[in-house]
């Protein structure tokens, strides 16, 4: 497994899903099956995001036929894995019903609801429990302040700040799509103060990003702008301090910074007077 991992972060990925393939074979079939379909996630992005940037619709289009066929493998081994999580208690049992419900829209049955909250309720407190909370609550979408504050409560306790930020910036976008401005605002900003205590956290600029839509959304759009540039730099700041070769940070830093980049323009050009001397990285 740590073999496919080490391919895919590198963005080796045929290497990665045939490490993956052979790991078929073994006792960590199902984990094996849950990191096929992001991998091939992770490809449909790539592909997607090749397809916007090319001007020529015919090549743009098989980009976006290359990302309906990584669609389907995707959901094929997420298949595959939903019909075998019966057998396990482990978590990755949990992330089959997680990965199986974003081919639903986000929804689980409530078989699969209550099958996966009895195996959270048997999982120790460690740091990989926060991130299965936080990935849970997207598909218990009844209950995701509930799981939320959960995670935050557990990340609290294991004293890890950098956590507790992902938290928090999870709480702010719940609040965001209730249009609870405050709340949103103050969740991300928490999420940023808290960022701070490992500067290569994505949190650190996805808290930013969060912030200036919320002040975009709110009419503030001098905050709003602030806030972008913040992120631009941030996002600048960790191109140069992470790996290079960490294909699938490349990949979510160009689909997350192309709307930053949109929005700041947008700002700029509606207000003039804010554009005069200035630019996206002061």
């Amino acid at each position: 497994m740590g073999i496919g991992n080490a391919h895919k972060s590198n963005g080796d990925f045929e290497q990665a899903i045939s490490a993956y393939q052979d790991s078929l074979k073994e006792e960590v079939a199902l984990s094996a099956l849950n990191n096929l379909v992001r991998t091939y996630q992770t490809l449909k992005e790539s592909a997607l995001i090749k397809a916007e940037k090319i001007d020529k619709p015919e090549d743009s289009q098989k980009y976006k036929s290359l990302a309906q066929t990584y669609e389907l493998q995707a959901l094929k081994y997420a298949t595959q894995a939903l019909s075998i999580s019966d057998r396990e208690t482990s978590s990755s049992a949990v992330y089959a019903l997680i990965e199986w419900g974003k081919f639903k829209g986000n929804k689980l049955d409530l078989k699969q609801l209550a099958r996966g909250q009895n195996i959270i309720d048997e999982l120790p407190i460690s740091k990989s429990l926060v991130y299965l909370l936080i990935n849970w609550a997207t598909v218990d979408t009844q209950k995701t302040v509930y799981w939320l504050g959960k995670a935050e409560n557990i990340a609290s306790k294991l004293k890890a700040p950098e956590l507790q930020s992902y938290v928090n910036l999870e709480l702010g976008y719940f609040f965001q799509k209730k249009q609870n401005w405050t709340l949103a605002l103050k969740y991300a900003d928490e999420a940023y103060s808290k960022s701070q205590a490992e500067s290569t956290n994505d949190s650190n600029y996805r808290s930013l990003k969060l912030m200036g839509d919320l002040h975009l959304q709110m009419g503030k759009k001098e905050l709003a702008l602030k806030n972008y540039r913040d992120t631009i730099l941030a996002i600048d700041y960790l191109n140069k301090t992470i790996s290079s070769t960490n294909a699938e940070r490349t990949i979510k830093f160009n689909r997350e910074i192309q709307p930053v980049y949109k929005n700041a323009l947008s700002i700029i050009l509606e207000q003039p007077k804010l554009s005069t001397g200035q630019n996206l990285k002061k």
